[in-house]
């Protein structure tokens, strides 16, 4: 039973990939969606993705953070850890550090290159409770 629930499985993938490439649509794998999350998230470090997207921030709006009450330490990583590690320790840490380099990503995509004012505000709220230390995860 599960070697056939596997098979129909593996069949219902190839037809939604075949119905996707007749759309003109490029599907690809799993590992690649999931190493492409990783390249984008999880390997860099949050210095690494702020230097990346700030730029692109300011150059859209150079009042950004100010408009919206954003005060951004001049290195978020060690404000970061400074407000985390005593309350939850590494893995607070981790769990902020990791919450602000996705959202930080979002700021830039919803102002930019997707821009939705709705998501843009809750993603500007979610990242501003880690940096008052306020991160539900930690």
């Amino acid at each position: 039973m599960g070697q056939e629930n596997n098979d129909n499985a593996d069949e219902t993938v190839e037809h939604i990939k075949k119905v996707c490439r007749n759309l003109g649509w490029n599907p690809i794998e799993d590992s690649k969606f999931l190493e492409g999350i990783e390249n984008y998230y999880v390997k860099p470090s949050l210095i690494q993705i702020v230097n990346e997207e700030l730029p692109q921030i300011l150059r859209h709006d150079p009042e950004f953070f100010r408009k919206y009450n954003i005060n951004l330490p001049e290195r978020v990583d060690v404000a970061i850890f400074d407000m985390y590690y005593d309350k939850s320790g590494v893995k607070g840490v981790k769990s902020a550090t990791h919450a602000a380099k996705v959202y930080f990503r979002h700021l830039r995509f919803f102002l930019i290159d997707h821009p939705d004012r709705e998501q843009l505000y809750e993603t500007i709220e979610s990242f501003k409770k880690i940096l008052a230390g306020n991160h539900p995860g930690s």
